[in-house]
């Protein structure tokens, strides 16, 4: 029987676990639905404070299974 130890919580992270934090970072609520859901890849700001897509509120983003 080969069986996986859990985890350990209160190790420190690994490199690879620190590198990619710094790559890879939370995009907020508020900017989500303009990152992944908008065909515009560049708007000036005065665009961007009267897109009404915006304004919807926050983008759902499927979670990875």
């Amino acid at each position: 029987m080969n069986q996986h130890p859990e985890p350990d919580t209160t190790a420190p992270p690994t490199l690879r676990e620190r590198i990619l934090k710094h790559l890879v970072q939370a995009v907020p609520d508020e900017l989500a639905r303009c990152e992944f859901n908008c065909s515009v890849s560049e708007c000036s700001h005065e665009e961007w404070e009267r897109c009404s897509r915006r304004r919807l509120g926050p983008a759902t983003i499927p979670e990875e299974k």
